[in-house]
Formats: C-alpha cells, sequence, structure tokens
C-alpha cells in the first residue's frame, strides 16, 4: 500500500482544493494499491496535518506565490517529524520561483500539471539527496474523471459559500491553462502547464456537474476554468453536452468578450447558464494593448450589450498598468457606467514572479502580505502606489452596491485598505 498525503496551504480566501482533488481521482484511477489523503490549513491545524502525514511515503504540498512561507513552514515540521518522507512541492508558488526550491528540504518540485509526475514517482519509487525539479508537458486531460471528493468535506465548503452567497456552490474544471496571453498573468506569460491549453472531454464535465448537483443538492455550479470559450467550437461542445445530458442546474464561467455572441448567448441560457465573468481590466485602448488583453472597447461593450437581462454580468476591472493615469481611469470609469455591469470587481495589478511585471527587486519580498486587491508594490509611470489606491477606493465607493462579496470580505479583513 503505498500511502499519498497532498496539502493545500494556509490563506486567507478558502476553496475546494479543485486541483488536489483531480490529482487524487488521476492517482486511484492508475493504481489499486494506494491510499490517499488530502488536508486544507484552512481548517485542518498543523497537529492534524502531522498527524496524517504518519507513515507517508509521499507528501505533496501545493500552492500559490502568497502560500509559499506556509508551505515551507509545513515542509520543515513534516520533515523534522518523518525524515524519510518524499516532499513534493507543487502549484504556482514553488514552480515560479524554483529559486528558493534550490537544494531545499523538498526532493521534488513539480512545474506544471501534477498527475503524471506524481505517477512516475510512484512507479519508480525515486529518492533524491538533492532536489529535482520536473516540468512535464500537460497531461492529456480529455478523459481525466471526476475531482475526488470523498478525500475533502465538501459540505465545509459548501456552508462558506450559503453564507456568503445565500446560495449552495461547488466548482467543477472543464480545462487547464490558457489560449490568452495576458501579460499580468502567469498562465498568459508562462508555459507552466507544459502546453496553452488542455481541454476535457465536455460529457466528462457535465456528467461531474450533473453527479454533484445531485449528491450535494447545489444550487448553482462555478466552472473554474480561465475562460470556457477559448474557442467557439469549445463551448459549443459544452453547450451541446449540458443539451444531450439534460441536466438543470444554473452555473456560470468565466468568458472572452471577443468569442460570445447573441447565438451563443441564447444556447448558453437555454442549457442553465445564468452568470457570465467578463475580464475587462481597462477602458482605455491602450492600457488593453498594453496588458496584451487582444480584445477592443467596441468589443466590450458589445459582450455587455448582448447578455444584459440575461445573465447576471461581471466585469473585472483593473488598475495599475504602466500607462494607467488619470485620465485613463476616467475613461474605465466611463465604460463601467456605459456597459452597466450587475457586478464589478476593482484590483491593482499585482507583479506576482511568473508575470511580465515580476522583475528582481521584487525577488525577497513577503508575498503573503499581498495581494490582487491591494499591494505596496505597483505603481505607473504616472500615478504612484498611493494614487492608484486612492483611485481603487473612489471606484469601490461609487460601485458599492456592484461589488462582488471577496471585495466586502477583503475590506473587513483590512486587505482592501
Amino acid at each position: 500500500m503505498v500511502k499519498i498525503v497532498l496539502v493545500r496551504p494556509n490563506y486567507h480566501s478558502v476553496w475546494e482544493p479543485l486541483n488536489l482533488m483531480y490529482i487524487s481521482s488521476y492517482l486511484k484511477n492508475s493504481f489499486n494499491d494506494i491510499e490517499i489523503k488530502v488536508f486544507d490549513r484552512c481548517f485542518d491545524s498543523e497537529k492534524t496535518v502531522l498527524d496524517g502525514c504518519y507513515m507517508a511515503d509521499y507528501v505533496g504540498i501545493s500552492g500559490t506565490t502568497p502560500q509559499i512561507n506556509d508551505i515551507f513552514m509545513l515542509a520543515s515540521k513534516i520533515r523534522e517529524t518523518y525524515p524519510e518522507t518524499h516532499l513534493v512541492a507543487g502549484g504556482y508558488g514553488p514552480a515560479l520561483q524554483p529559486q528558493k526550491f534550490v537544494n531545499s528540504i523538498f526532493n521534488t518540485v513539480i512545474v506544471g500539471a501534477g498527475e503524471q509526475p506524481l505517477s512516475d514517482l510512484i512507479r519508480v519509487g525515486k529518492r533524491f539527496e538533492t532536489t529535482q525539479f520536473i516540468k512535464p508537458c500537460l497531461s492529456d486531460i480529455k478523459n481525466f474523471c471526476d475531482a475526488d471528493r470523498s478525500v475533502v468535506d465538501s459540505e465545509k465548503y459548501i456552508a462558506i459559500a450559503k453564507r456568503e452567497e445565500g446560495r449552495r456552490v461547488a466548482s467543477v474544471s472543464g480545462s487547464r491553462g490558457c489560449n490568452s496571453w495576458c501579460v499580468f498573468c502567469a498562465d498568459g506569460c508562462t508555459n507552466f502547464w507544459g502546453r496553452k491549453h488542455g481541454v476535457r472531454n465536455p460529457e466528462n464535465v457535465v456528467n461531474e456537474v450533473t453527479n454533484i448537483v445531485d449528491k450535494f443538492n447545489l444550487d448553482f455550479v462555478k466552472f473554474a476554468d480561465s475562460e470556457i470559450n477559448s474557442t467557439k467550437n469549445n463551448l459549443l461542445n459544452l453547450i451541446n453536452s449540458f443539451k444531450s445530458n439534460k441536466c438543470n442546474i444554473r452555473w456560470g464561467a468565466n468568458l472572452r468578450v471577443d468569442n460570445i455572441d447573441e447565438s451563443l448567448c441564447n444556447k448558453l441560457y437555454e442549457v442553465g447558464c445564468r452568470e457570465t465573468w467578463f475580464g475587462v481590466e481597462s477602458g482605455d485602448p491602450k492600457i488593453l494593448s498594453e496588458l496584451n488583453k487582444g480584445i477592443s472597447v467596441k468589443q466590450i461593450s458589445n459582450a455587455f450589450k448582448i447578455t444584459k437581462n440575461m445573465f447576471i454580468r461581471r466585469a473585472y476591472i483593473m488598475l495599475g498598468a504602466p500607462s494607467e493615469s488619470y485620465t485613463s481611469i476616467k475613461k474605465t470609469e466611463h465604460l463601467i457606467d456605459e456597459i452597466d455591469p450587475d457586478i464589478v470587481g476593482v484590483s491593482i495589478l499585482c507583479p506576482y514572479p511568473g508575470t511580465q511585471f515580476y522583475t528582481d527587486k521584487y525577488r525577497d519580498i513577503d508575498w503573503s502580505k499581498m495581494d490582487e486587491y491591494s499591494n505596496s508594490l505597483i505603481e505607473s509611470r504616472f500615478l504612484s502606489n498611493h494614487e492608484l489606491k486612492c483611485e481603487q477606493r473612489r471606484l469601490l465607493d461609487k460601485y458599492s452596491d456592484k461589488l462582488p462579496k471577496i471585495v466586502n470580505k477583503k475590506r473587513s479583513m483590512n486587505i482592501i485598505n
């Protein structure tokens, strides 16, 4: 029996550890003689995690850049308690700051999808004296099975959604990576997954949606994908699978404004989509070009026009591009007023590792204190960090009746100050 422990580090926002759940599903379908436990530091204490690692052959800790401190803290205690355990680091945090992991206490760092590398490690039983880096090609996710929800207490996550949103919600992932090249996003700047984009069989995705709706009595399902309309053909395949399955559930997803039209909107509505979330970022064409969004203000306006009165429409806005100025922010404000989104979030560009805006001057930053909604790092050629924050606060106050729950939560935690 091979024992695997997978851990999601602590963070102030709580969501299902979907990637770990899909990894668990993959490994259980690859091996008969395997035991997998998943711990989430949002709920599980250090002692609970340490006790759970007893007799583990492999412990994988996966997190984002702001979670790196907790990753190392956990790993140090696991190594001290169980010196023979093979420690694996994964996720965006370790993969995009590999210099922090050279000759570290980790045996292996996985850069990209974890399913195949973990499977290979289990098969060959490798032990390394120095840290080894594995950068796999993106596993063929076409026939990936449902996320393994038996390894987590799904009701804990659903209860949080019920408290914060007033509805029972869970998430699925229909794809990995992103076809876009936005320079403020690691998926756009790096080949993190081994190739740009991978899509699951839409029938498998809809079957997973149906299964979790029935099992957990859900009111709503969120797609965790960067975008579900990377191509119109991908979206049509998903829509057709929803149709043939006759799945009766309300759901929402991220979409690009340039791959949507009235016909697709009607089809989306017919199969239960009720929320569309668009990356708008700016109302200034120069800023959109600087961010390499690949979209126009006209396309933004059109997307919000054709989705009006059909969906709850969310606009993601981001301040802080290199040419950001009071004038460009005014253009963004005018666009928000024109498209009239139901929900609008206003973040500030954060120069995370893996993005075009990361430089060596940020190498020793404590990223656990940084956030995409508020950070002390970024400034434009025309506005200081303080001025950007003041403009963010002004817009948040102006659109206070349209803010997503996460903004009010981060304000209450003084993350946005």
